[in-house]
């Protein structure tokens, strides 16, 4: 399962072009690197490093498309940014709001902790407190939320001392962690 991104809340926010080397995940984070070699628009895509902490960091929330005709590609979080191929950002500004999947954040998530952008990783890093000079970009967890469904897959049946056996199913719900951007560069 891939990250799944929700932008709703995004006021006043510049969407750019990266592009990275790697295959990434809607909800993850990268640092802005240079244009990319023969484009006018489209930025490298860079995995933030200890050198970048302190810089602006970017939301990769590209419209999850596919053309893959079979129902199970249809679903946001199978969608894949794959590398060396544009994808679109957001600069997120203080106030913003952003809803991403809980495991595109490394640590404890709960509600209070702050998000930074982590040293080697794409995705973010909670925590209970943050030196806020420390780092460029800071959210705060706000909410966290169910999305998705409970599929049921069967019908009630009957164990061998008779009990009513509950209906099996699958469970689709994904964590939406709603983080407030509290800085951005």
């Amino acid at each position: 399962m891939n990250g799944v991104v929700h932008t709703t809340n995004v006021l006043y926010a510049k969407p750019f072009s990266f592009q990275s080397a790697e295959n990434l995940e809607n909800g993850f984070f990268v640092t802005k690197g240079n244009l990319v070699a023969g484009e006018t628009e489209v930025y490298e895509g860079l995995k933030p490093a200890t050198a970048t902490l302190g810089e602006k960091a970017y939301l990769v929330a590209h419209p999850a498309t596919s053309y893959d005709t079979r129902a199970d590609s249809q679903n946001e979080e199978n969608f894949i940014n794959a590398k060396n191929t544009p994808y679109r950002v957001y600069d997120l500004e203080p106030n913003n709001k952003i809803s991403i999947t809980n495991y595109t954040i490394d640590g404890t998530v709960a509600v209070g902790n702050y998000v930074t952008i982590a040293d080697g990783s794409y995705k973010l890093n909670a925590a209970t407190t943050v030196t806020m000079d420390d780092y460029g970009f800071v959210g705060k967890i706000e909410r966290i939320e169910d999305m998705g469904y409970f599929y049921y897959v069967g019908s009630l049946g009957k164990d061998t001392d008779g009990a009513v056996v509950p209906v099996p199913g699958v469970d689709g719900r994904v964590k939406m962690v709603v983080i407030s951007i509290i800085k951005n560069g």
